[in-house]
């Protein structure tokens, strides 16, 4: 056996798993030969990753790798500081059938001027906004799923719910207007609040906040928070995780995909429903939300390279990070199939984190087809107008900074615990100022030459 004094550090966004090392110690036992290498996993809770991973690299502590996407630990800001490593060398050197083992499209979302700098996770790469709702509140309130074709449809069950549940919330509005607007538009990139149309009728980019959509939703969202259908501290709670796993929520906004709803029986112990409210949309970015990069301070980049290609191919290194040790964490079912065991002390509940998911094993209750299943809507469904394209951020980036704050600032339409009628046109004078217009104009540019591009 190969001595490994070499460790690679991975840094991911999630909670302590008190037995975590057990698992690490069976992870090297797969590393140490295969690679050389111990693997040293670091959790960092979710809500506050994004914050320790910015300061980390602002000091340039010494790791290996990181989760990284367009929502935490944010991809291209970080690339253009140059944070993370180029791996198309890395590849070719150390990992060379590694490439070819995705499907290109896939490589487009981690591709910044030509080079790649992340691995993507092959999972469900298609998007498509849902109402998640308890079965239970179906069934006894007679919901007919048919009818249900926009958000707002909703209703009549929240009323039921409000007027018969105790301490049950109808609606969680962690999406916002993101449910009223997804439908049709999509922001090219997170925050910036610059949005083309989905069905390809235009290559004119507008702002998301001066939509009819979006004005329509922060009404909705008013209307309903006036109602008593959303939470009335909305505005002031920061986490309500423990709310949503012990069902206090009846209706809340979520991403279809094949087998979410055998997962949703794992993680509430109950049976849910979810119901798309628009069609699967492959977005621009398919594949930005869920990578992993090398960082610019690793001192072990072969290992680094070498062991996000095995988590991505070994199925059973996949499957111990993701779900720890059989007879300790879960129990086999048959082959394909796993029980979870319950407080075992390594859930993390996040095999979409780790690598290609087409490599899992099932959970009870998860149909095989699951994975063909995905493959053939990742496939099949409709690709953005922008497929491919990647903005530039560094010439607007004081302006989203200055606009993301202004959105922050009022948040409280997304939750309707302010009237909309009364702030909406001071938020749209502040985004101006801000400089929502430069954004768009500076978006609309590189749209304009990258469609030139491709006609040439």
């Amino acid at each position: 056996v190969r001595s490994a004094n070499t460790v690679v550090t991975w840094y991911l966004p999630g909670d302590k798993q008190t037995d975590l090392q057990t698992v690490l110690d069976v992870v090297n036992k797969i590393t140490v030969p295969k690679i050389g290498a111990k693997v040293d996993i670091q959790l960092i809770d979710s809500g506050s990753y994004q914050d320790k991973m910015m300061m980390m690299i602002a000091s340039g502590k010494e790791f290996d790798l990181c989760f990284t996407s367009d929502w935490s630990n944010k991809f291209i800001p970080n690339v253009n500081k140059g944070a993370y490593v180029a791996l198309d060398e890395l590849m070719k050197k150390y990992t060379p059938a590694f490439k070819a083992a995705m499907p290109d499209y896939l490589w487009n979302a981690s591709t910044v001027n030509g080079e790649i700098y992340a691995v993507p996770n092959l999972q469900v790469l298609f998007f498509q906004t849902s109402l998640i709702i308890f079965k239970k509140y179906a069934d006894k309130y007679n919901l007919d799923v048919s009818n249900i074709k926009k958000t707002e449809d909703i209703e009549p069950l929240l009323e039921q719910i409000k007027k018969n549940e105790q301490g049950i919330y109808p609606y969680k509005s962690s999406y916002g207007t993101r449910m009223f607007t997804s439908p049709v538009y999509e922001e090219i990139q997170p925050y910036t609040g610059a949005v083309i149309k989905k069905d390809g009728s235009s290559y004119k980019l507008v702002s998301l906040y001066k939509t009819d959509e979006y004005k329509h939703g922060i009404n909705v969202i008013r209307k309903w928070n006036e109602k008593g259908y959303i939470r009335q501290d909305a505005a002031s709670v920061i986490n309500d995780d423990q709310d949503l796993l012990g069902g206090r929520y009846a209706v809340f906004p979520g991403v279809y995909k094949p087998g979410g709803l055998a997962e949703f029986l794992v993680k509430f112990k109950q049976e849910g429903l979810m119901i798309p409210i628009e069609e699967a949309y492959l977005k621009a970015n398919a594949g930005m939300p869920t990578m992993t990069a090398i960082s610019r301070t690793s001192k072990n980049q072969e290992k680094a390279m070498k062991l996000l290609e095995l988590v991505n191919t070994d199925k059973q290194l996949y499957n111990l990070l993701s779900f720890g040790v059989e007879g300790k964490h879960y129990n086999k079912i048959d082959d394909q199939h796993i029980d979870l065991i319950t407080n075992s002390g390594y859930a993390p509940n996040a095999a979409w984190k780790f690598g290609n998911q087409f490599n899992a094993y099932f959970l009870k209750g998860q149909d095989t087809s699951v994975w063909d299943e995905t493959d053939a809507m990742n496939n099949s469904a409709k690709k953005s107008p922008l497929g491919g394209f990647v903005l530039d951020i560094e010439p607007i980036k004081n302006e989203l900074s200055q606009c993301q704050t202004v959105t922050k600032e009022y948040n409280v339409m997304n939750n309707g615990s302010e009237d909309p009628n009364l702030i909406y046109d001071k938020f749209i004078a502040k985004l101006d100022e801000a400089g929502q217009q430069k954004i768009i104009d500076e978006a609309q540019r590189q749209v304009d030459e990258w469609l030139k591009s491709k006609k040439k």
